[in-house]
């Protein structure tokens, strides 16, 4: 089973309960509220990209995630920071 980014953490949780009945292994994306830890001791056996595996490496992993989904939610359509 692949896991998206965008699934809810409610979802997350039971979409590996779902995968653990059914003897499904689970890939994919760390979901944007929860952390690389978090998913590694869910049993996801692999993150699909270095990206979302770099803030898993430092103590201040949801302070980094948080500032990251603060500067999408910032972007201008031409590219830019407001």
């Amino acid at each position: 089973m692949k896991i998206y980014s965008g699934v809810p953490r409610e979802a997350y949780f039971a979409a590996l309960a779902e995968a653990k009945r059914l003897s499904f292994s689970v890939s994919g994306h760390v979901p944007s509220d929860m952390l690389v830890r978090e998913v590694s001791d869910a049993g996801q056996r692999s993150i699909e990209h270095f990206n979302e595996v770099f803030p898993g490496t430092s103590r201040d992993e949801n302070e980094i995630k948080l500032e990251a989904a603060r500067r999408r939610n910032t972007q201008n359509p031409m590219g830019g920071v407001e």
